[in-house]
């Protein structure tokens, strides 16, 4: 049975193919859940659901079109529940242990096999099928439709099913082949495309005579106000005949205004003694006709008669402001759309703690529309994480099966003032409930920071240097000894160094834990002496070390060097953030730029290329220890070749320990030193495509400079300075 069979297998309950023979011997009674319990009229009810539901799609498409209260309250509440797009994480996966290590300040973990390969399949789920564009799109036809049908595309690429794409299908093309059991009598073919505008697609069940069926797995099915029944209710539903009515309201209140708003004039031909005949009256029209009969109103207007006449001017209806008729119809529409008429822009008359209490219920409505989106109405496919289980078991992985749980996270909707929360996390770190790391967390997003953890790096940095400025000042109260200055030429000479000592000292230090940390692991690998042995009966026996068995120990090693280098990367990543700065702020002190608007993504860029590094010089203690295991510890006892071969690992850390570490903190910190002033002369527009390489060699202390716009080699006179650096000096590039 292929994967997509042993998918469609899961909605087999109810599928023509069981008999009612098959049914299990001990069952409950089903009952329907519908009025009409015969077909028949179960399906004659269903023609008159298809036709008013499609009714009623026409209607919404056309107020969403006229109506400007349906289309702008619809597009804020599908932005508002979706603004920022979604946020998946499988717990016990890297991804989540490292969200949990942001607000727990503890070191990330690397996370299950199954949960990192669950967490990297559903990354890229939601990247390829566009998940966060569509959003906006699906929720609002949710709303005003009613029914929201994603059709899933599953195509296989390089051998591996997936879904490729999910499309969103309109509504009214759509129908649901559900039995007045609730069931889907045949799951291959659960829903229908259909053109509503010929065929009887209703006189069966499932209409034979349709544009393609689609199985259950493919379509899915999520229904807004859903009250049982096939289908849900389009939210503006029940304000189709207010819509109609407030459009009508408008055209009246702007007859009214053209037709009762102008200033008319009487005027009186005669008086009541001598009135005029109608000879003077037409007369007078006659004399007056531009002004009278055209319209042709000027703003001063002189009128003419012999003495019987009089003209009296008639105020426009001085009620055109009272509309509580039309104020009552708005009112009552706008409760239909779920936003606050205060919200968008009607509130004058409107008490602001009603207002907050309207916005409250606003919130809670959206978070009713993104706890439907996620899981759906109940139905057997239904939601976001019914597309996502769905991904995850055409990639083999059945999240039921082993217990995988994976959380949907979407942006807060209550936005707190900033204030409100500086003031919240300075309280609860000064009552000791929180430590600074969390508290930086907090607040990081306030000021900008993309990434907290360099703000935590700038205050330890802080904290050290005043450290050392207490230190030395309290050195020089104490003597003066001349014998511990510096030359000032010395002092020149090296002060683009300044405080890359104690990062190599710290450096050092580091990668010696480190060292120590790697060997107490490897220790504890067992050596896979038991599979060679030749006849061996006793721990006097020979065994034989093979090549294989070397391979197996030096696989389990790089294990155990990349699972330390994931848990203690922000320990290693020490000695490049600390020389980048000095390198960046020194180059871009000399070219005239700002060192702080270019170092995260210095960062970012050392970072990442120090990982590569890093490995690097593993790879180099696992090619010393392979070399120490096939240097003549072939043959020997048990006992003899295991003491052997522990001495030997023990050898190449203890020389990495001793030697390596002082050089990997020199040439480390140097490479991150150099690669971010490089940085910074590239920003200045500076050619460096032509400079050599730094570090020329390990231990190599020479840095880049510019001079005249060319890139220069300072080049440090000590001990460690070699022929090849030497060979720098007066070059430029």
């Amino acid at each position: 049975m292929g994967l997509l069979e042993k998918i469609t297998s899961f909605w087999r309950r109810g599928s023509p193919e069981r008999t009612e023979d098959q049914r299990q011997a001990v069952s409950t009674p089903e009952a329907h859940n519908t009025e009409d319990v015969i077909e028949t009229d179960h399906l004659y009810r269903t023609l008159q659901v298809e036709s008013g539901r499609r009714a009623v799609l026409r209607d919404v498409e056309k107020m969403l079109e006229d109506d400007p209260l349906v289309d702008e309250t619809n597009v804020r509440v599908a932005r508002k529940a979706t603004r920022g797009g979604i946020f998946v994480t499988v717990n016990g996966s890297s991804k989540h242990q490292q969200k949990k290590a942001a607000h727990t300040g503890k070191k990330a973990g690397r996370g299950a096999k199954v949960s990192n390969q669950a967490q990297v399949i559903i990354d890229a789920f939601l990247k390829r099928c566009k998940i966060d564009g569509k959003l906006p799109m699906w929720a609002g036809r949710l709303i005003s439709d009613g029914d929201l049908f994603l059709n899933v595309v599953i195509e296989e690429q390089l051998g591996q099913p997936m879904i490729s794409a999910i499309k969103w299908t309109p509504p009214a093309i759509i129908k649901r082949n559900e039995d007045n059991f609730g069931n889907f009598p045949d799951p291959a073919r659960a829903f229908s495309e259909i053109d509503p505008k010929r065929g009887a697609y209703f006189l069966t069940l499932i209409p034979e005579d349709a544009v393609q069926h689609f199985p259950l797995w493919s379509m899915n099915h999520i229904r807004w106000k859903w009250r049982g029944g096939m289908y849900g209710r389009s939210q503006y539903a029940a304000i189709r005949k207010l819509s109609k009515q407030n459009a009508t309201a408008d055209d009246d209140m702007v007859v009214r205004r053209k037709t009762r708003a102008p200033q008319r004039r009487v005027h009186s031909i005669g008086s009541k003694d001598n009135p005029g005949d109608e000879k003077v009256v037409q007369k007078y029209r006659s004399e007056h006709r531009d002004t009278i009969e055209n319209g042709r109103y000027k703003a001063t207007t002189d009128y003419f008669h012999n003495g019987q006449g009089d003209v009296k001017n008639l105020d426009g209806d001085g009620n055109l402001d009272k509309i509580k008729d039309v104020t009552y119809l708005f009112d009552k529409q706008n409760a239909a759309t779920m936003v606050p008429k205060g919200l968008l822009g009607f509130a004058e008359d409107i008490n602001r703690d009603v207002l907050d209490e309207q916005k409250e219920e606003f919130y809670d409505a959206i978070g009713d529309i993104r706890q439907l989106l996620e899981y759906g109405d109940g139905g057997e496919f239904s939601g976001l994480r019914a597309l996502i289980e769905l991904e995850l078991l055409l990639h083999g992985i059945d999240a039921e099966a082993v217990d995988l749980v994976f959380d949907i996270i979407w942006q807060p909707l209550r936005d707190e003032p900033d204030d409100k929360v500086i003031e919240r996390t300075k309280m609860a770190l000064d009552a000791g409930l929180i430590d600074k790391r969390t508290a930086i967390n907090n607040t990081a997003h306030i000021f900008g920071v993309e990434n907290p953890e360099f703000v935590i790096m700038a205050l330890q940095e802080e904290a050290q240097a005043r450290e050392k400025a207490v230190k030395k000042s309290s050195d020089e109260d104490e003597q003066d000894d001349p014998d511990d200055a510096v030359t000032d030429a010395k002092a020149d000479d090296e002060a683009h160094l300044a405080g890359m000592d104690e990062i190599e000292s710290e450096g050092k230090q580091r990668w010696q834990k480190r060292f120590r940390r790697l060997r107490k692991q490897a220790s504890k690998i067992s050596l896979p002496l038991d599979d060679i042995v030749l006849d061996a009966k006793s721990d006097e026996d020979e065994v034989y070390l093979s090549e294989d068995a070397i391979d197996q120990f030096i696989n389990a090693v790089v294990t155990v060097h990349a699972d330390d280098r994931e848990k203690y990367s922000a320990e290693l990543a020490y000695i490049y953030t600390h020389s980048a700065v000095i390198g960046g702020t020194l180059a871009a002190t000399n070219v005239g730029l700002n060192f702080k608007l270019f170092r995260e993504d210095i960062f970012e860029d050392l970072l990442e290329n120090s990982a590569k590094r890093v490995v690097g010089i593993d790879a180099t203690t696992e090619r010393q220890l392979r070399e120490a295991l096939a240097a003549g510890f072939l043959t020997g006892s048990k006992r003899e070749l295991t003491k052997m071969v522990r001495e030997a690992i023990g050898e190449v850390y203890d020389n990495a320990y001793k030697n390596r570490s002082e050089a990997i903190a020199r040439t480390e910190s140097m490479w991150a030193y150099n690669r971010s002033a490089l940085r910074m002369y590239a920003e200045a527009g500076v050619d460096i495509s032509k400079a050599p390489s730094l570090p020329a060699h390990i231990r190599c202390r020479c840095t880049y400079s510019v001079e005249d716009g060319k890139v220069i080699i300072l080049v440090t006179s000590d001990e460690r300075t070699c022929p090849t650096c030497k060979g720098f000096v007066g070059k430029e590039w």
